[in-house]
């Protein structure tokens, strides 16, 4: 690997990190900000599913912009507009005000993610993309430690996010004047006056778009309501139940580490297939109502799920055209978002009027969902 390109990396991981920072960093803010709003509690599902909604938005888009401006102007943009978000948040003077800096958040957080899992995917290996993956892990565990950072020393919930607005403005500037790196790269400086338009409405296209529907809907689902099932239907106590769902993100994370070495001796479809798989095992383990089964089983999870996402990212452009692919990236990431959004609160519903215990058997059934898509496109990377 090149300098160049070895800096271009380094800075690659960073933006991840960055894009990570805003992610989870509501639920440490939200019990004070909410008495600042004059809302209820549950008013902050207002804010995860709008900014949700437009990261979807930028998502499915983001692949046609992609055709006509070079990727470190989009990076550079994209970052600057979650910056734009942040910063807004702390300045916000009522609640309004508020909702109005979701719209830049969203959109800048879902076209960077976008831009740049296309552009890992094309200039770098497997590795490096489930790397990348595991770098948003580090900024989403940082994000939370800044907003509490700024209670001890005082600087309200405004202070934690004007801190992360400013992280994320500095990274918009370094994007916007380091752009030598990524101009060097044919397929990803896509300035054309001729584009020709892609057929992106087949059977196998969407799969791969609904694949990643149902792969947030899992990790999602089981992320935020397996506390509840522990607590109020398998007898777990609070804080080892806290513990241990914290311990399936962390596995989450520390498995996108993992697999990054992997990658060097097996290929990315033998990874999806073998995570789809212990994700499937560990579902199963998760059906059994008991404490050893619910405790093996949700690690296991985390860590059979930390491969899908990054390694079925890189693949898409083994399996399509690289104009088709270059798009459905953007499909993919707005159809995760839309995963999220959708199914996460929804199974929240479902499982309150049938019972907390079915949600891995639902989940199960989605992972089995994610099992046959994947072997009807695997045969698309023969």
């Amino acid at each position: 690997m090149s300098r160049e390109k070895f800096i271009i990396l380094i800075l690659l991981y960073i933006a991840f990190i960055a894009l990570g920072l805003p992610d989870q960093i509501l639920g440490v803010a939200w019990p004070t900000m909410r008495v600042d709003f004059g809302k209820n509690l549950d008013a902050a599902g207002i804010i995860t599913f709008s900014c949700t909604i437009f990261s979807s938005l930028a998502g499915f888009l983001n692949g046609y912009i992609a055709r006509k401006f070079p990727v470190s102007k989009i990076v550079a943009v994209s970052i600057f507009l979650t910056a734009v978000g942040s910063l807004g948040y702390a300045l916000s003077p009522n609640w309004l005000t508020f909702l109005m800096f979701v719209i830049p958040s969203g959109l800048g957080a879902g076209s960077v993610d976008s831009t740049l899992n296309n552009y890992v995917a094309l200039n770098y290996s497997s590795r490096h993309m489930s790397w990348l993956h595991g770098f948003w892990g580090i900024g989403s565990t940082l994000g939370p430690l800044i907003m509490t950072f700024a209670f001890v020393k005082n600087l309200t919930w405004r202070g934690g996010y004007a801190i992360v607005g400013i992280i994320l403005f500095l990274m918009s500037v370094i994007f916007m004047f380091k752009q030598f790196g990524f101009s060097q790269n044919q397929e990803t400086e896509i300035v054309k006056e001729d584009v020709k338009p892609v057929n992106m409405f087949t059977l196998n296209t969407f799969l791969s778009a609904t694949f990643f529907f149902f792969y947030t809907a899992t990790e999602g689902g089981v992320g935020l309501w397996i506390y509840s099932v522990m607590t109020e239907q398998r007898g777990f106590d609070p804080v080892f139940a806290g513990t241990l769902a914290a311990i399936y993100w962390g596995a989450l994370t520390f498995g996108r580490f993992l697999v990054g070495f992997v990658t060097k001796k097996f290929c990315n479809s033998a990874i999806i297939l073998a995570s789809i798989l212990i994700s499937l095992i560990s579902m199963l383990l998760l059906c059994i109502p008991i404490h050893i089964t619910t405790v093996i089983g949700l690690v296991a999870l985390g860590m059979g799920l930390s491969g899908i996402y990054p390694c079925t990212m890189n693949e898409t452009h083994k399996r399509y055209e690289i104009e088709k692919a270059k798009i459905l990236m953007g499909h993919q990431v707005g159809s995760a978002c839309l995963g999220f959004a959708i199914m996460t609160p929804l199974l929240g519903i479902i499982i309150q009027r049938i019972g907390l215990n079915y949600l891995p058997v639902i989940t199960t059934i989605f992972v089995l969902i994610l099992l046959s898509i994947e072997l009807r496109l695997r045969k698309l990377s023969v």
